[in-house]
């Protein structure tokens, strides 16, 4: 597959989100880093408001950049996702609520339609209707790392440390091949779609164990958008038409 960049792809990236929503983008962004590198985020701010996050979990923003969705326990109760307004830090009684269904689970990434979310449990993706009803079994996979649906409804996820990008297509029962290595790369893996599901990012790990955050385009056309950055947060607002980058070395 074909891969460029430079400055004409940064120059498409247009910073113009809201201060809150660009404070979810950071967290996310943070989290990302920290679980590329084995580290746990610091959660102090978000325990002196009696919530405590999962050290493992990367908050999902909404596709309208309205909501994220975090994993973690309020008042000693059982780690479970909430579904949090933007505008808040972090989640508390008053602001945000439970997701149905989802107890002990890790969020992953949201539907094309941004009605459902991905969710990890015990091996398994699920996709669980913010309808309520109960989640529905994906695919197996031991990781729980962000995953992306297109636009036709397939999945594209990570199967096993250190691999390529595998797809789950619609309808089918078992995925197949989503990306390829090539030479002097370690592992592809946080996908993430942006706005019209056609188009993906992922994270490109060079055996030099540097990461560099890639576009990859329909036809498996890959342009290189960062060299040298830690895994990349973005949230797309599709009625403002703006995508936000967090990136750090």
């Amino acid at each position: 597959a074909a891969r460029g960049g430079g400055k004409a792809a940064r120059s498409r990236v247009i910073r113009r989100l809201s201060t809150a929503a660009v404070r979810w983008t950071l967290l996310a962004a943070l989290l990302l880093s920290a679980a590329s590198c084995g580290d746990p985020p610091d959660a102090t701010g978000a325990e002196d408001r009696g919530f405590r996050p999962d050290a493992g979990a990367v908050p999902q923003l909404t596709p309208d950049g309205s909501s994220v969705a975090i994993s973690g326990s309020m008042a000693r109760q059982s780690p479970r996702i909430w579904l949090v307004p933007a505008d808040r830090e972090y989640p508390d009684p008053e602001a945000g609520r439970p997701l149905s269904g989802s107890d002990g689970a890790l969020p992953l990434g949201w539907n094309h339609a941004g009605d459902a979310l991905l969710i990890w449990r015990s091996g398994t993706l699920m996709e669980l209707p913010l309808a309520g009803s109960a989640p529905r079994p994906v695919v197996r996979t031991p990781l729980a790392r962000p995953a992306a649906q297109l636009a036709d409804g397939g999945w594209v996820f990570t199967p096993e440390p250190n691999s390529a990008l595998s797809i789950l297509p619609p309808n089918a029962t078992e995925p197949r091949p989503f990306t390829t290595l090539e030479a002097g790369e370690f592992s592809h893996g946080y996908p993430q779609s942006l706005p019209g599901g056609q188009i993906l990012l992922h994270v490109v790990r060079e055996q030099s164990h540097e990461n560099t955050v890639e576009m990859l385009a329909p036809g498996g056309n890959r342009k290189i958008l960062f060299r040298n950055a830690s895994p990349a947060a973005w949230m797309g607002d599709s009625r403002a038409g703006t995508v936000y980058w967090a990136q750090g070395s």
